[in-house]
């Protein structure tokens, strides 16, 4: 009853989606900054792939969620990129993706200035990582940017999905792509579920 009420006003305006949405991940960003608390997905566990990702022993508690990182970073190879993560909320996804698929340079994007403070903080011994302030839909980047953009459930808080879909082609190299996993709540997001950005 709550989960709908919630919903019916984030579909009131596209505006009041982004600024709840916004509110809700400054605050999360706000606590257990000291509690190793770095990734806001969900997991993934491959039911036909037995091979296992080899992690760090700090990494290994964080393991699910790395999964799902490196079954959408792992599509492309990322090795000496520019790579780019819309909505890199705490920071965990984009400083794995540096580490372990060695980009030229990892850049997580998020609009929670307290996020992006906390990501900096927690994440400052990765050389090739760094965390700025932005908007998904109006990405502050010049065209043809990066190489990859990765994009890992958090266009659930976009006010125009349309909008998000369509903008990160244009700050891409020719001929790359965009590694997203996204979750699609069809009372939260009035999209179809069909491919709607540029061929």
């Amino acid at each position: 009853m709550i989960a709908k009420l919630f919903i019916s006003l984030l579909r009131l305006s596209p505006w009041l989606q982004r600024a709840l949405w916004r509110w809700w991940y400054q605050r999360l960003a706000k606590r257990a900054t000291d509690s190793g608390w770095t990734f806001m997905n969900y997991g993934y566990s491959s039911i036909n792939d037995n091979s296992s990702l080899d992690l760090k022993p700090e990494d290994e508690s964080d393991r699910l969620f790395i999964q799902l990182y490196n079954y959408a970073s792992s599509q492309i190879p990322l090795d000496n990129r520019k790579v780019l993560e819309v909505g890199s909320g705490r920071g965990g996804g984009a400083s794995f993706v540096a580490r372990y698929h060695h980009p030229e340079s990892m850049t997580g994007l998020d609009y929670s200035s307290s996020a992006i403070k906390l990501s900096n903080k927690i994440h400052s011994n990765v050389s090739n990582l760094h965390f700025i302030k932005g908007d998904a839909e109006n990405l502050p980047f010049d065209d043809n940017t990066f190489d990859a953009v990765i994009n890992v459930e958090s266009s659930h808080c976009y006010g125009n999905m349309r909008k998000f879909l369509n903008g990160p082609w244009v700050l891409l190299m020719p001929t790359l792509i965009i590694l997203t996993c996204v979750v699609l709540l069809p009372l939260l997001v009035d999209c179809p579920c069909e491919r709607i950005w540029p061929q």
